[in-house]
């Protein structure tokens, strides 16, 4: 069976465990699996201290850093952090500085290619580029020069809404780091809901109050979206917005 459906689920709900080589010593909360390939996406936590030489592994590695301080490969590794390792890299030490938190996602594996390097990107100092569509801004963090996935951060204006439903012909996964996200039947996002959605899943309508901050990436290709009316779409949107006030301050 390959990687199921996920749509989606928080990172609270998530019953950690051990996590495996090269990661053994944290505590992993799997978020998706495929049961052919052996690929996944966890979201492991790290003890003060804890090290390991993450490149010794057959896996094509992605991590991001939610929370805490580490080092990888001796660069420093915080939240907003992104690093790519590939099959090559010779060696990769990963060391937590403080309790840390970090999204890893192993793809299938690959054999060894010519010797590769780490570079590390902090996706803070990134600057963020308009996107095709109107309220949304991304950071691409990495296109694969082979398959064309993509990985990237999206950034999403308060109070903006799509109210079509959205179909990818890609796999589509993601992470919400900050904000609130309506989708559709789905309800709400709050911050470490996370979905992995194959190809040609319609979602939607897409609506948020507060704004939203996404990790994203696709499988199959980069993201392309064709769009599908959804009836009540207003009505939906409304209620959702209803359950909080415009306007929180005070006078």
């Amino acid at each position: 069976m390959a990687r199921p459906h996920v749509e989606f689920v928080r990172l609270e709900d998530v019953t950690p465990s051990d996590a495996n080589v090269p990661f053994s010593g944290g505590r992993e909360r799997r978020l998706s699996t495929d049961g052919e390939s052996g690929a996944y996406t966890s979201a492991i936590e790290f003890p003060v201290g804890w090290r390991s030489d993450v490149a010794s592994t057959s896996r094509p590695l992605e991590l991001f850093s939610l929370r805490g301080t580490m080092t990888l490969a001796g660069a420093r590794f915080e939240p907003g952090c992104y690093a790519y390792l590939g099959t090559g890299v010779a060696a990769a030490a990963l060391v937590a500085r403080t309790e840390s938190l970090l999204l890893v996602m192993a793809d299938e594996e690959r054999p060894a290619v010519a010797e590769e390097t780490v570079e590390v990107l902090d996706s803070e100092e990134m600057t963020y580029e308009p996107s095709a569509v109107t309220g949304l801004v991304i950071k691409k963090l990495r296109v694969d020069p082979e398959s064309g996935d993509w990985t990237w951060l999206a950034a999403s204006a308060p109070n903006r809404v799509t109210p079509r439903a959205e179909i990818h012909p890609t796999v589509e996964e993601a992470l919400l780091l900050r904000g609130d996200c309506l989708l559709g039947g789905h309800g709400e996002m709050t911050p470490g809901s996370y979905f992995w959605r194959p190809s040609m899943v319609e979602h939607g309508p897409l609506a948020n109050r507060n704004g939203t901050l996404f990790f994203f990436r696709t499988k199959g290709g980069g993201l392309e979206t064709t769009y599908t009316e959804v009836p009540g779409w207003e009505e939906t949107v409304r209620a959702y917005r209803s359950r909080e006030p415009y306007f929180r301050g005070s006078v």
